[in-house]
């Protein structure tokens, strides 16, 4: 295998516990996030590889306290074997 750019598209759902202030209670909520991006698969051997990706949440909301992500781009780091 060659070193190789790849793109991406996620739609990902999260069930999140929050803390509602208006009720003041705990609650758990469903978000759908729909994210685009790409990355960079290497070689590490014959039969395994590292993979670098950054993505983008395209309905990240700044003012939302439900969402477990500080900023709308998530980089990820993975080895396969």
């Amino acid at each position: 295998m060659t070193p190789e750019f790849f793109v991406q598209g996620e739609l990902e759902n999260l069930n999140i516990e929050y803390y509602d202030f208006f009720n003041s209670e705990r609650q758990r909520k469903w978000i759908t996030n729909q994210m685009v991006g790409g990355g960079y698969i290497q070689p590490l051997g014959s039969r395994s590889y590292l993979s670098i990706s950054a993505m983008y949440i395209l309905n990240y909301s700044q003012n939302s306290n439900i969402s477990p992500y500080p900023s709308p781009l998530v980089l990820r780091v993975g080895v396969t074997l």
